[in-house]
């Protein structure tokens, strides 16, 4: 991630470590990012609330650290390709 637009969203969280290589999700305010932000994400799918519930309880530098590896090892770990958003929802990414 690295553009005018998020540049401008991340340099309002000073106090925190800001990786363009991670996933960010800025919620009441709030930064969230790596494990975090997507265990944040995933309470809000019906489907996955009561594992990103669970996974919380896990230390955040262990979680992170299993972030870091998925992120590393993406592609031979999953699909090849990279589905892009629609227009309908492009606003919704920075």
């Amino acid at each position: 991630m690295s553009s005018t637009k998020s540049d401008r969203y991340l340099s309002n969280f000073h106090g925190e470590e800001v990786n363009a290589d991670s996933i960010f999700l800025i919620k009441n305010g709030k930064l969230y990012s790596k494990s975090t932000a997507v265990l944040a994400i995933a309470k809000e799918l019906e489907e996955y609330k009561h594992f990103a519930t669970l996974a919380t309880f896990i230390p955040q530098s262990m979680r992170d650290n299993l972030y870091d590896f998925v992120a590393r090892n993406r592609k031979k770990l999953g699909k090849q390709e990279c589905r892009l958003p629609s227009a309908e929802w492009e606003e919704r990414f920075v």
